[in-house]
């Protein structure tokens, strides 16, 4: 495929390094076959013990049947060398060992479910192998090594340096933090100055003055609040450190994919000029109030105050214009808290593959600016595909940049699924969205899982914060009369 190149001998031994886990050999030696045989994902999964593994020992050829070819038109065979040996022998004894048998018809590859009988859909394939390649700053596609299958498979995107998450904020980070502070100091002073006769504004006056935000110092608080940083390929990512790792990496890989095909959108968000930045804000159901309301960007939100919730799940505010050397503002998604003590009761939280899907909402409207100034027309070829979809009708979107980022959304997290199986069955549904996003962003899924699940218990005993168990079981409770 043009635009590609095989993984080296380095690169194949990193990235076989990062399977870990319960099927670690299973995920390490699907990579490693695919590696060695060139084998399609669906080629690979469709292989069973029988196929590959007769009189006890490797077969010298894998046959890979005409139905699960690509085109369908003949059976091919592929040479096995040593290294594909290998990675055969090893899934054989994983069978022994975990399910007490290597017969025949059971899939090479099993899923986690059914006790092994069933083999693992294309997509978990796909996610653990992105995982690993992104583990190593690779983020190649995985076609280089496992043909073409047109789904949820990476374009070739590069990553120079191997992202870290950093607990120390730069200076030009600071500086846009700085503005955002400045202007709520700004907004404070001009609320307590008021002195009307409107029972309203008396009223939220005096609801600033109770709350000790006359003599709050914003930035200070941002100083304080903002312990993570991650540079996303020159835009800045920011949280604290009830924000799990995994979660500004994503953030990374987002940005990075969603501005691989035009580097110019990124420009005047870069961090460099000290005017932009994303926020990843942590919350759960139980004490989101307090959570977000220590958000020193969100603190003068009085929907929060007088509700207890924020009203949506990201937002964006940005100021700018055409002629502009910069983009000044923020935009912030709220994620779910990662630590095992944090939420102590019964059930599992799995985060799933779609845990930044309003990260990816929200830059987009960081990014929409960007497009009409790079080519002009692109709000009105905008507007056009949301009166081409009915207004979104159904959808409950009532305005053209929310069905705008509803679709990028969509782009990046939804093909693949049963109502949009392939690129084309979007195109088919939404051709006039679809041929913009084709423009302006690769055909790469950003859907995968992040693999941090944490077990509830009643016993607080157990939890690493047994004491804020104890109280978000009783806020629970509470919640429940």
């Amino acid at each position: 495929m043009k635009g590609t190149r095989p993984l080296d001998n380095t690169e194949i031994q990193q990235v076989s390094a990062c399977f870990t886990g319960t099927f670690e050999v299973r995920n390490r030696e699907l990579f490693t076959l695919g590696v060695s045989t060139g084998g399609r994902i669906s080629e690979l999964l469709s292989l069973t013990i029988g196929d590959v593994w007769q009189n006890q020992r490797a077969v010298p050829d894998l046959l890979f049947d005409r139905s699960i070819v690509k085109g369908e038109e003949i059976s091919r065979a592929v040479p096995v060398n040593s290294d594909g040996c290998r990675a055969i022998a090893q899934p054989i004894t994983f069978h022994r060992e975990r399910y007490r048998t290597t017969r025949a018809n059971r899939p090479l590859f099993p899923s986690r479910n059914q006790n092994g009988r069933v083999a693992m859909n294309r997509q978990t394939a796909h996610e653990l192998l992105k995982k690993a390649l992104f583990a190593v700053s690779l983020m190649l596609l995985v076609v280089l090594s496992f043909g073409c299958d047109e789904v949820l498979l990476p374009t070739q995107i590069e990553f120079t340096e191997v992202p870290v998450v950093e607990t120390t904020l730069p200076g030009d980070v600071r500086s846009a933090m700085k503005i955002q502070a400045d202007e709520r100091t700004r907004i404070v002073a001009h609320r307590i100055a008021y002195d009307g006769d409107d029972a309203a504004l008396l009223a939220l006056r005096q609801q600033y003055i109770d709350k000790g935000l006359d003599t709050f110092d914003f930035h200070a608080a941002q100083r304080a609040y903002y312990t993570k940083y991650i540079d996303a390929v020159g835009i800045a990512v920011v949280g604290n450190d009830e924000i799990a790792d995994e979660y500004f990496l994503r953030a990374r890989e987002a940005v990075h994919v969603m501005t691989s095909k035009h580097p110019a959108l990124k420009e005047r968000l870069l961090s460099k000029h000290g005017t932009f930045y994303m926020i990843l804000v942590p919350y759960n159901t139980l004490d989101e109030k307090d959570k977000l309301l220590d958000v020193p960007e969100l603190m003068l939100n009085t929907f929060a105050w007088e509700h207890g919730y924020f009203p949506a799940d990201g937002s964006c505010y940005t100021k700018r214009g055409p002629a502009s050397p910069v983009v000044t503002g923020y935009c912030f998604q709220k994620v779910m808290r990662i630590r095992s003590g944090d939420l102590c009761y019964n059930g599992v939280h799995t985060y799933d593959g779609a845990a930044l899907d309003v990260f990816v909402h929200e830059f987009s409207h960081a990014l929409e600016g960007e497009m009409e100034r790079l080519k002009p027309g692109f709000r009105e070829r905008q507007r056009e595909a949301y009166e081409a979809a009915g207004g979104a009708s159904g959808t409950g979107i009532n305005v053209y940049y929310e069905y705008w980022a509803a679709a990028v959304t969509t782009w990046f997290y939804s093909i693949g699924d049963l109502t949009y199986p392939t690129y084309d069955a979007f195109f088919d549904k939404h051709p006039l969205v679809a041929e913009l996003l084709d423009e302006w962003f690769p055909r790469v899924s950003l859907r995968h899982d992040l693999n941090l699940t944490v077990t509830y218990t009643d016993d607080c005993k157990s939890c690493d914060d047994p004491d804020l168990c104890r109280e978000l079981k009783a806020k629970r409770e509470k919640n429940q009369e």
